[in-house]
């Protein structure tokens, strides 16, 4: 009887506390994570700190893990927290190992007493750079050796799947690691399959020099991470290599429809994030386009839209439709969801029609002081005495549903709007110069 009873108070002891759900994100680290693993490379090895509600030393019940990843604030403790409550959600908490990895600048260790092999890193740790100390260790090794201790089943005999997922700067970093991982794991015919989630973030890699939305004046915007150029040491191979792997691993892109604030704090506004798209959701869509352009035979990725939620991982996770696609099951609840590059695309891919000529404007050749540089030789230049005010409200009314794009550099006299996604956007500019109003309409520029 006494066995009994203190099996069943070790089972209470030993169980994880769901947190509330509203509690709100801090804008800070949080707390330091409270278990560390080593993580050996040729290179060096040090300690990394993670959340978890099991060790990754090992655990013989788990079958499926989650590794969730923070954004910049490294607010680790905080994602914990959401994967937990997304396990419970699913009523899958039980079987599920939640591993929350804690990316730590020097100052989050100010204070603690940690072991001095405790790797730490500068502020460019969401790019895959190496640690300060004690070992030039990557936050993508990292990743790496956390897929390799999952796999291993001696740890984790019973363990079937492997989710690393990130929202935001999260969802920068998972993305980025779809593309350059060196797992064994993220690949086909992997003993125990990878499945990497992306959501909302704030730019993608692309493999090309394509963009959307092309800005002028802006050299990086085909540097590290937006693309390959300057890619730090972990980083090998082509961009013609990196796609063709890329494209055969489980990425699934989870993005909120509601994620539009074009100017909400932590969105990446430089011209290399501004050439991706106004905010996240556009971002998102014209990335999802680009990759089932480039390959329209089909991918082993897809996306799940999740309806009315903004920048907010623990609704997105949390949201039947996010419940779907990290645990499986239908995805019914989502606003939209697809294969990326399948027979079926995306809805709203399609080219979209011309944008109206406004009334009374004139085909004219362009003035060289109309638009930020050349415009694509297809688009069309017209003028118009009529005031700038009221050729941009005639726009407005017509083009009601589509988003207005405000570019860095553009002046009170200047306006865009954005029709279409993908291959088919056009671009309709409006500019008052000497004298009369001129429209550009035509691909971006």
């Amino acid at each position: 009887m006494l066995q009994f009873i203190s099996a069943a108070l070790a089972s209470v002891l030993l169980s994880v506390v769901v947190p509330v759900t509203t509690t709100p994100q801090p804008d800070n680290s949080g707390r330091l994570a409270d278990r560390q693993f080593l993580v050996t490379t040729p290179l060096g090895s040090g300690y990394a700190r993670y959340f978890g509600t099991s060790s990754l030393d090992g655990d013989p019940a788990v079958t499926r893990a989650i590794v969730i990843v923070h954004g910049v604030l490294r607010d680790a403790d905080y994602y914990y927290d959401t994967g937990v409550i997304a396990a419970d959600a699913a009523h899958a908490l039980n079987a599920t190992l939640v591993i929350a990895p804690q990316f730590v600048e020097r100052e989050d260790l100010s204070g603690h007493t940690v072991s001095p092999a405790t790797l730490y890193w500068a502020g460019t740790w969401p790019g895959g750079s190496d640690a300060v100390a004690p070992a030039p260790i990557s936050t993508y090794d990292v990743f790496d050796a956390i897929v390799a201790r999952l796999s291993d089943s001696k740890r984790f005999p019973k363990l079937r799947e492997i989710v690393i997922a990130g929202h935001s700067a999260g969802g920068q970093i998972v993305q980025r690691y779809a593309v350059v991982g060196k797992s064994p794991g993220l690949d086909r015919g992997a003993r125990i399959p990878v499945h990497l989630i992306v959501s909302n973030p704030s730019s993608y890699f692309y493999f090309t020099d394509w963009r959307p939305i092309p800005q002028s004046h802006c050299p990086d915007f085909d540097e590290w991470r937006y693309g390959l150029k300057g890619a730090p040491r972990y980083v090998t191979g082509t961009a013609a290599q990196l796609e063709a792997r890329y494209v055969t691993r489980h990425v699934t892109y989870l993005m909120g429809t509601a994620d539009t604030d074009p100017n909400e704090d932590d969105l990446d506004r430089s011209c290399g994030g501004e050439s991706q798209g106004p905010n996240r959701f556009t971002r998102a869509k014209f990335y999802i386009a680009y990759i089932g352009r480039r390959h329209p035979g089909g991918t082993a990725q897809d996306y799940a839209f999740v309806e009315n939620v903004p920048h907010d991982n623990r609704r997105m996770f949390a949201s039947a439709c996010g419940l779907a696609a990290i645990f499986g099951g239908s995805r019914a609840a989502c606003a939209e969801a697809g294969g990326v590059g399948s027979s079926s695309p995306m809805a709203g891919d399609d080219p979209p029609a011309a944008p109206p000529v406004y009334p009374g404007a004139v085909a004219s050749k362009r003035p060289a002081g109309v638009g930020f540089k050349v415009p694509p030789a297809q688009a069309r230049t017209y003028a118009t005495s009529d005031d700038f005010a009221k050729v941009r409200s005639w726009y407005r009314a017509r083009l009601g549903a589509v988003q207005e794009v405000h570019q860095p550099g553009m002046e009170e006299s200047e306006d865009a709007f954005l029709v279409g996604q993908g291959a088919g956007a056009l671009v309709v500019f409006v500019q008052r110069y000497q004298g009369k109003t001129w429209i550009i309409i035509g691909p971006p520029m």
